[in-house]
């Protein structure tokens, strides 16, 4: 049994727990062991870091990463981790998770990088579909009703931006769409601002954009406030008067123009919790609206606002359709989609 030192220096719980706990299990793995397979998961992968939250030695971290390796039959932190998706996506699928399997459209001018990721999700339960004429997007996304697509950036015909406006004049909020790129043509915030969640660099590791997907499919509120680290019961109240015609909304989130000094202020960092009281002149009353803080800008850069932008956890009702009424009538500027919308 763990003593209260090794439970204070566990790795925090990941929604992957019932997974971890039976891959552990059918391996074999001592606790401290099983702590560091939730690090890796969390994808904490530097044995230094791992030492830092488990409160242990370089050394220790090294002498149980090896006893791991013979004990699942591995040779690296990177199979440690793609033995246990393998192992989680079979539990997952057979706990009946998804109501469907996760549609992914795979879009990329090279056929072979297509197949090899087409192939790679599909592998780990997901139904792909590959394309490497991005203008037929449209089509397939309405013909197999798409979740997700990945696309890459960079492409003779039409680039991936290029790709995600097209597909967001259409579909303004879903599928959510993932880039990979071997250039660092664009930032993770232009990225998100041009629609989508985010991005995975070339050479391409599967293994972290299947974790990128499940983030982003898991649709129960409970596990995906576990899943983004979530603290529902302490969020930062924002003081600041925010005015709805001065915020960038999206679907699933929005930018909110905190100054520096405002940011400081309120200690809101990455992965904060805010509440935000939004005043809507034509309507009488404040939108109030629960998020989670995604990225912040501190200074101006590139012509970008000073500010952060929120994912949303938690909308009344009213007030949500109050937002829907707003978007109506207003362009989008920003998107930071979670789930449907």
């Amino acid at each position: 049994m763990a003593s209260k030192q090794d439970q204070k220096e566990s790795i925090a719980p990941s929604v992957f727990s019932a997974e971890i706990e039976g891959f552990t299990a059918k391996s074999k793995l001592s606790r401290r062991e099983t702590d560091i397979v939730q690090a890796l998961v969390k994808n904490i992968t530097n044995s230094e870091d791992i030492a830092k939250a488990l409160g242990i030695s370089t050394h220790t971290v090294n002498n149980h990463l090896k006893s791991i390796f013979e004990k699942t039959q591995t040779k690296s932190k990177t199979e440690i981790l793609s033995c246990f998706l393998r192992f989680a996506a079979d539990k997952l699928q057979n706990r009946s998770l998804f109501v469907r399997k996760p549609r992914v459209l795979v879009i990329d001018n090279e056929q072979m990088i297509c197949e090899f990721i087409a192939t790679g999700l599909h592998d780990r339960g997901m139904r792909t579909y590959s394309l490497t004429d991005p203008s037929q997007t449209i089509e397939l996304i309405s013909k197999f009703s798409i979740d997700f697509v990945v696309c890459d950036i960079r492409m003779p015909i039409m680039g991936g931006m290029e790709v995600l406006a097209k597909v967001r004049e259409t579909y303004p909020c879903w599928p959510h769409f993932v880039f990979t790129t071997g250039f660092p043509d664009y930032s993770l915030e232009q990225c998100m601002h041009a629609g989508a969640i985010g991005y995975v660099e070339k050479p391409l590791d599967i293994d972290q954009l299947f974790r990128m997907i499940m983030i982003h499919i898991v649709e129960s509120g409970e596990e995906r406030n576990e899943l983004l680290k979530i603290n529902g019961t302490s969020p930062v109240a924002i003081s600041e008067n925010l005015s709805l015609s001065d915020i960038d909304f999206g679907y699933g989130g929005a930018f909110l123009p905190l100054d520096a000094l405002a940011q400081k202020k309120h200690k809101v960092g990455v992965g904060s919790v805010v509440e935000v009281n939004i005043s809507a002149a034509s309507n009488p009353g404040n939108l109030k609206v629960r998020g989670q803080v995604v990225w912040k800008r501190p200074s101006p850069d590139n012509g970008y606002r000073v500010g952060v932008g929120l994912k949303f956890i938690e909308m009344s009702e009213r007030d949500q359709h109050r937002f829907d009424d707003f978007l109506k009538t207003h362009s989008v500027k920003s998107y930071i989609p979670i789930g449907h919308s």
